[in-house]
């Protein structure tokens, strides 16, 4: 007892988090929540109540069942070439982490979790991030011989809190805070060190038995600093692609100066501030409609903001999402079905400057307009549902969930007087259904994953601002990746996926133990000349408790 009540507290006050799941949404209140099922399943848990599926504390108030917390370790190798152009073919990764909802008052119920997670790839080229998906601009090799080995660690902690004060209203914060080291083992190297933060702040009032509603305000800062060198010393020339979008940009030899520079971290910094509206109806007993609305701005820099030092390119710009939860709930069933939109707009500019001298001698840069070298715009969509049948205690006897999401993608980059555009559209249609068999005392749960994938687009398309001057030569472009890229995105491919389970009451303890197997196979009907395969494999073994 000594023990559950020291790991409720570790995790609740350890400021930690273990991303969600995309099946994990939110449902309503179990009203058997307080008689658990001797096998509680924690999904099913987090997703009691819709406010849960939120970054506004406010809603913890809102958890009914007794306090809970699941920690798993688990390893995974992942094979093939089916990845994108920043992965890698060959990938072993070891996870732990440990969550927990924990109800500390009547009146306060605390989140918190903790994660870590060490990844090693192999045959690893492409980005100098850790993930260049919604960066203003990429900085990427030149060439498909450098590839080596990647090694990165990364920690994970999330903390929140959630405070009824009363008369229906309740306050609450929320921390993520995410750090790693990421590296490269071979010429051109690169050594990078992550820090990220969200605080949120939100507050919650429920005005009728019917109707409630919520605010929050989110202040999310992110830091990525790289610096490049080489083992010893040699004559060989690196050189980067500083990447606008679709591969396109300006080359960059690897020396003292530049975005490369040896002699420097340099740090690409983005911070935004946002604000999200909540409300949820009841229109019946049993029918809840919860709809959240959300925007953020964003802006940042790469380079060290100093008269000293070079700041070489900023960016700002605008995001917008929207959900919609339906949820209905029944005796012995529970379905959720959610819609979400989310579209994302970003500008980057290289700023111009030039060297001057003070009267002491010391060097500093001017500035003056920046030049806008790329606009990109991301919008996705989403449907989602997820039912729980047959449940008894805490515990379904099937859960079936059915995805289909829709992705956008717009880029244009710039290097006057000549452009580049990629618009591509993607569409994902995800089937899964999984079955919990009593054995025993123990429980087995047999899952199987259907999926199939599909784009559409051209991998670019040229055109000019002005008609080029005969000196002007077309900018840079690195093949090799825009295609790995695009075959990721667009080609048609399927996805098949199983896992076999087993947990049983650890003797002795409330522990609920449990060990699991998966295999994801996905595999694609096209292929090009870039690509490392058309087939990806991952397998994991996890072991893990809820207690």
């Amino acid at each position: 007892m000594l023990a559950q009540r020291l790991t409720y507290a570790i995790t609740a006050c350890l400021l930690t988090t273990v991303p969600l799941q995309a099946a994990a949404l939110p449902l309503l209140p179990s009203p058997e929540g307080n008689n658990p099922h001797p096998h509680r399943n924690y999904l099913l848990v987090r997703q009691q109540d819709t406010w849960l599926s939120t970054r506004n504390a406010a809603g913890l108030v809102r958890y009914r069942s007794q306090s809970i917390a699941q920690a798993e370790v688990s390893l995974t190798a992942g094979r093939g070439g089916l990845t994108d152009y920043y992965e890698s073919p060959k990938t072993l990764t070891l996870d732990a982490a440990v969550e927990s909802y924990f109800r500390i008052s009547p009146r306060t119920v605390v989140f918190g979790s903790i994660s870590y997670e060490n990844l090693s790839g192999d045959y690893m080229t492409g980005s100098a991030f850790i993930d260049p998906r919604r960066l203003p601009f990429d900085i990427v090799e030149d060439s498909l011989t450098n590839e080596g080995r990647k090694h990165r660690d990364t920690y994970r902690l999330t903390g929140a809190v959630g405070t009824d004060l009363g008369h229906g209203l309740s306050i609450g914060g929320r921390v993520d805070y995410t750090a790693a080291n990421y590296a490269k083992y071979k010429d051109l190297r690169h050594k990078n060190k992550l820090m990220h933060l969200e605080a949120t702040a939100g507050i919650a009032w429920q005005m009728a038995p019917w109707l409630s509603a919520g605010a929050d305000y989110t202040y999310r800062r992110r830091t990525e600093s790289v610096t490049f060198g080489t083992y010893g010393k040699g004559d060989r020339v690196y050189k980067s692609l500083i990447s606008y979008g679709t591969m396109t940009g300006i080359v960059e030899q690897f020396g003292s100066y530049g975005y490369t520079d040896r002699s420097r971290e340099m740090p690409l910094t983005d911070q935004a501030h946002g604000a999200a509206l909540q409300i949820e109806v009841r229109p019946a007993e049993r029918l809840t409609l919860f709809a959240e609305g959300g925007y953020s701005h964003r802006s940042g820099y790469y380079g060290r903001p100093s008269p000293y030092t070079i700041t070489y390119t900023n960016h700002h710009g605008d995001a917008a999402r929207l959900s919609l939860l339906i949820s209905h709930v029944s005796q012995a069933a529970r379905h959720l079905l959610a819609l979400r939109l989310e579209s994302e707009a970003l500008e980057n500019n290289a700023e111009t400057y030039r060297e001057l001298q003070n009267e002491t001698g010391s060097n500093y840069y001017e500035y003056y307009d920046g030049v806008k070298t790329g606009n990109k715009l991301w919008q996705n969509a989403a449907i989602d549902y997820t039912g729980h049948l047959g449940i008894q205690g805490e515990q379904p006897t099937w859960t079936l969930r059915a995805a289909l999401q829709w992705m956008h993608r717009k880029q244009t980059a710039y290097l006057y007087p000549y452009l580049r555009r990629q618009d591509l559209r993607a569409t994902q249609l995800t089937l899964q259904a999984t079955r919990h068999l009593a054995v025993g005392r123990g429980l087995l749960s047999l899952s199987g994953t259907v999926g199939y994938q599909k784009g559409s687009g051209q991998p670019y398309e040229d055109g000019t601002l002005a008609t080029p001057s005969d000196r002007q030569q077309p900018p840079a472009m690195m093949e090799a990746f825009l295609y790995r890229e695009y075959l990721w995105l667009t080609a048609p491919q399927y996805r098949v996926g199983g896992s076999v389970g087993y947990a049983f009451p650890m003797p002795g303890t409330r522990l609920n133990t449990y060990v699991r197997l998966s295999v994801d196979h996905r595999k694609a009907n096209e292929t090009n000349q870039y690509s490392n395969g058309k087939d990806h494999t991952q397998m994991a073994v996890a072991v893990g408790c809820t207690f």
